[in-house]
């Protein structure tokens, strides 16, 4: 396209013409290849025609500009439902399968906050089990649109468990999107090639819940590798799905998020009028504390307390809390002071 202008004119260059491309000029040129590509493309026509499908070229007005900035963009995207892909913010929530209790009331929490402050932020993932799901069905809940970005053709709806859902929304303003012709399976290797455009949409991506591996992780470095702002949600040291979360934080891959207030701002989004009322999530829904936390933290409600003044007002060894302590002081859930002192801090004063 670059070295002919338009399409047209790429196929009616002779090979000597396509043969300055190389290779693929010398694919161009194979008559077999060009006649097979010809007859996918109108196969292809057929079928979005009959099914209401748009397809979206690289050189189209519509095509998302985010996306189009990334040196891998996909030639051609193929949307069911008019969601605009160039909204003014669009964010991409993501996480594991294997979500926890946690991790999906985490992000409908997070998504029903969101909704309140700004409903015409577009939720972007990817209609997998788990934390995308969970994401999708807050946007729908909450009044936002939502697009699910899918590796397969659009001949299916993969997992079908989930057709239901997309059928919402497409019918509440949403949209679903893919990149491959219809009759492609959803294989391994589409869904890491999938997870690109999830990345490339979005102004940020945002991990709910993840382990140590997971694709979630790959959405975040390639958000990272197109310079887009990458968030995750922390959770508690040692649980498995909290782990590649923590992780990213740890090592400043992801920067930590606590609340939709807390998102907005550091996005530079939150309108002034609602920056001081978005109340951040209670730290025992962004950071669930153990029995034993649960109890030095009720405790410090009434004031700073050194370990024997917690062990003689609970039931706990010294052991216990020690350790307690140990955890809560390393995910900012308790604050040190002097003279061997443990407190709150003062914005969970009030939780």
């Amino acid at each position: 396209m670059e070295t002919f202008g338009t399409a047209k004119a790429i196929f009616d260059a002779s090979p000597s013409d396509l043969s300055m491309l190389g290779a693929s000029g010398n694919a161009l040129a194979d008559r077999d290849i060009r006649s097979e590509a010809f007859a996918s493309a109108e196969r292809e026509i057929d079928f979005i025609e009959s099914k209401g499908i748009t397809a979206i070229t690289y050189i189209s007005t519509s095509y998302p500009e985010r996306l189009r900035e990334c040196p891998d963009a996909p030639i051609v995207l193929f949307q069911l439902g008019f969601c605009p892909l160039n909204s003014q913010k669009m964010v991409a929530m993501v996480g594991t399968r294997h979500a926890t209790e946690y991790g999906r009331q985490l992000a409908r929490t997070f998504v029903e906050q969101l909704s309140a402050i700004d409903k015409g932020i577009v939720v972007v993932s990817g209609l997998a089990y788990g934390i995308d799901i969970s994401c999708h069905r807050a946007a729908l809940d909450f009044g936002m649109p939502t697009i699910a970005v899918v590796a397969h053709g659009m001949d299916r709806i993969y997992p079908p468990l989930h057709r239901n859902d997309a059928a919402r929304m497409i019918n509440s303003g949403g949209a679903v999107l893919s990149e491959f012709f219809s009759g492609t399976q959803p294989i391994a290797s589409n869904f890491l090639q999938r997870n690109r455009i999830v990345a490339g949409l979005c102004d940020a991506v945002i991990v709910v819940e993840s382990d140590a591996r997971g694709g979630s992780l790959s959405t975040a470095r390639i958000a990272s590798e197109y310079n887009r702002e990458v968030f995750a949600f922390p959770g508690r040291i040692g649980d498995k799905f909290s782990t590649g979360c923590n992780r990213l934080i740890s090592d400043d891959r992801a920067r930590i998020v606590l609340s939709a207030d807390d998102f907005m701002t550091k996005m530079n989004w939150m309108p002034e009028k609602t920056a001081a009322k978005q109340p951040e999530l209670p730290f025992d829904a962004v950071m669930p504390l153990t029995d034993n936390q649960k109890a030095i933290f009720d405790i410090l409600r009434t004031g700073p307390k050194q370990i024997n003044e917690l062990a003689a007002l609970s039931s706990l060894t010294p052991a216990e809390i020690s350790a307690a302590i140990t955890e809560m002081l390393l995910s900012d859930v308790i604050i040190s002071l002097p003279g061997d002192m443990y407190d709150i801090p003062l914005k969970a004063s009030s939780v």
